[in-house]
């Protein structure tokens, strides 16, 4: 017998299919989600969110090898136990993508950043609807909202479906770039950010940051 949250889960499923826009629980905060195989319903949700229209979103993945879409063999390859050691979890890692599919992801920059949540219903909901552009669910410059009714009150009618997580007071996922020669770290979860510095550099990885952080 499917419980209420199922149910709950099986609509967003449906809805997100079908090109809709959903907000919902992610494994770090509240987020505005739509499937990356939809480019109109990504341009809606850029101008639902406020969003400068150049800034690429995290994409979110149920598993690594979903990379495969992505990225060339060798960037899966080179770094592909480093995917296996990060996650799941709240890492977050730009890597470059040269396919002109992704364009309206990567919106020109030829680089997108990917996430496998740590969160085993998250990660259902994925494999069952694909990958997903998942920005925090506030307009551009605003509070996150840590409610869904917070979430309702800034996008009202313009989101599709909304799924109640409770209170989530999260941080925003640490986020590498594998772009250059050595791993940049473009945005910090004060949380995580000194055991990963010293796991990446037990596992032979030279680290820097950038001296202006970048708001994914």
């Amino acid at each position: 017998m499917k419980t209420m949250e199922s149910d709950r889960w099986t609509v967003a499923v449906e809805t997100i299919s079908s090109g809709g826009i959903i907000v919902i629980p992610t494994d770090t905060l509240y987020g505005v989600v739509t499937s990356i195989l939809h480019p109109k319903s990504v341009e809606r949700l850029y101008h639902i969110r406020e969003r400068n229209s150049t800034k690429p979103c995290i994409v979110l993945l149920s598993k690594k090898e979903e990379l495969r879409s992505f990225v060339s063999q060798e960037i899966y390859e080179t770094y592909s136990k480093l995917f296996s050691f990060l996650w799941p979890g709240p890492i977050s890692i730009a890597l470059p993508v040269e396919d002109s599919r992704w364009e309206h992801i990567h919106r020109k920059t030829k680089t997108i950043a990917f996430r496998v949540p740590d969160n085993t219903r998250l990660r259902d909901f994925l494999f069952r609807c694909g990958p997903v552009i998942a920005p925090s669910a506030n307009k551009e410059g605003q509070k996150v909202a840590s409610t869904i009714n917070e979430a309702k009150v800034a996008f009202g009618k313009d989101i599709d479906f909304y799924v109640d997580g409770g209170t989530l007071k999260g941080e925003p996922s640490t986020l590498i770039s594998l772009a250059e020669k050595d791993i940049l770290i473009v945005r910090e979860n004060p949380k995580t950010i000194k055991k990963l510095i010293r796991l990446l550099r037990d596992f032979g990885y030279n680290t820097c940051r950038f001296s202006q952080k970048k708001n994914l």
